[in-house]
């Protein structure tokens, strides 16, 4: 599967590459990309390193 901008103009730049999800933290609003080889129960585990994305601001505390 790939973008419809990739079939257009079939530049490598507009391909979608990555299968993994994306795990958005509600209390923190922390954005992690986890990849698809391990398990969820992996990750949560502490066994296999995530890459936090973001970190977003509360808009509720100001």
């Amino acid at each position: 599967m790939n973008s419809a901008v990739y079939w257009e103009t079939r530049d490598v730049l507009d391909l979608l590459v990555g299968s993994g999800p994306l795990i958005v933290r509600r209390d923190t609003g922390e954005l992690h990309r986890l990849g698809s080889a391990y398990t969820l129960e992996q990750y949560e585990a502490g066994e296999i390193a995530h890459n936090t994305l973001v970190q977003l601001e509360d808009d509720a505390s100001e």
